[in-house]
């Protein structure tokens, strides 16, 4: 149905709503009694109009929503057909593009059938120089070989192997080294018959001053080998006692030897570490006076615990250390004095009621007296 006619419908309808009115206006006016039936009669005629005005305004309402549908559809249909003539021209464009493209990868491919037809026909040529001469190298291999046969019929000749230019170029320097020769000494074979004579006297001299240079140099590592083992076993052994003689001198830590080289012993010194009880690791300078006593006492009774000897003098060894310190180091002389002799010069009486024998000097009248005294 079209919009306007059915505006037009609704304006005739309106129009007779509005002569409807009119008529009944005048009809009222009329004598009711005689009109009565003619009023109802009107009066439905103009129900059954309003009636039919709602449903054509509804129907108008209705028709107006679905135009304005239709109207943004269309809309929207107009912008994707702009879109969709964008990109058709796009896609032209594109296409013409990779048409051209196309047609350039075409003449390249037709210049590289070109090209590859000439290298075939290139190569073609090429195998057949090869061939040639290959038949050209096994023909001369043939002949090498014959001729090598035949001079297998000759002795103290020397086959040289090289190009010719190689060849001529030696031929030029071997005879320009005939040139400065010179001429021929005939004495020259007893000249090196004497000289070799010599010669293999002195290589014989040689060869046995080498011999005995390498077993020389074998008796020095063995040597070596032998004092590194040594060495570290006497270390070890010296580490051992000198560990044990500070634990009885010290309950501070414990003390150890480690080399400064461990791979090569001799090329380093030894040093003294110092372990406390709470794991941490001292160098013995940063000890105190006393420690440092301490530790050193430990090392020179494990020295003479390896080596002992007979008669040891030890001159004021505890005047660093304290009272507790000093009756430790008391009951260690007093342990090693059953291994040797101790004279000891102290003031401490720790170390003087751990002895054996007491020496005094006393002065009377300028002159100097000994007094001895034997306490155990």
């Amino acid at each position: 149905m079209n919009i306007e006619e059915d505006f037009s419908d609704i304006s005739r309808i309106e129009e007779k709503c509005a002569s409807l009115r009119i008529e009944i206006e005048e009809i009222s006016l009329r004598n009711r009694e005689n009109l009565d039936s003619e009023i109802s009669f009107k009066q439905r005629d103009l129900e059954r109009s309003e009636v039919s005005l709602k449903q054509f305004l509804r129907e108008e309402k209705d028709l107006i929503e679905e135009f304005e549908l239709s109207k943004k559809i269309l809309s929207e249909k107009e912008e994707s057909l702009l879109k969709k003539k964008k990109q058709e021209e796009e896609l032209t464009k594109r296409f013409q593009s990779l048409l051209s493209q196309r047609d350039a990868l075409q003449l390249k491919i037709r210049g590289a059938e070109n090209e590859l037809s000439e290298n075939k026909n290139k190569i073609q040529n090429i195998e057949q120089l090869i061939n040639s001469f290959k038949i050209d190298l096994a023909r001369l291999n043939a002949e090498i070989e014959n001729l090598e046969s035949d001079l297998n019929n000759f002795q103290g000749y020397e086959l040289i192997k090289m190009s010719r230019d190689n060849l001529v170029l030696r031929l030029t320097k071997s005879q320009e080294s005939f040139f400065k020769i010179g001429n021929a000494n005939l004495k020259a074979l007893e000249v090196y018959d004497s000289v070799k004579q010599e010669y293999d006297k002195v290589k014989e001299k040689c060869d046995v001053i080498i011999n005995e240079k390498e077993k020389i140099l074998k008796i020095i590592h063995e040597i070596d080998v032998k004092k590194r083992k040594t060495f570290l076993r006497t270390l070890e052994q010296l580490n051992e006692v000198f560990s044990r003689n500070f634990a009885q001198l010290s309950t501070k830590g414990q003390v150890s030897l480690s080399l400064e080289n461990q791979k090569s012993p001799f090329e380093g010194g030894v040093d003294v570490i110092v372990k406390t009880g709470h794991g941490k690791y001292f160098d013995v300078k940063s000890l105190s006076g006393g420690e440092q006593t301490l530790v050193a006492l430990s090392l020179i009774f494990a020295i003479q615990e390896l080596k002992p000897y007979s008669f040891y003098i030890l001159d004021e060894i505890d005047a660093a250390l304290d009272k507790r310190n000093s009756e430790r180091l008391g009951n260690l002389l007093k342990r090693y004095m059953q291994k040797g002799q101790y004279i000891v010069i102290t003031h401490n009486d720790e170390i003087i009621t751990n002895s054996t024998n007491l020496y005094g000097v006393s002065m009377h009248d300028g002159v100097s007296k000994i007094i001895s005294m034997k306490i155990n």
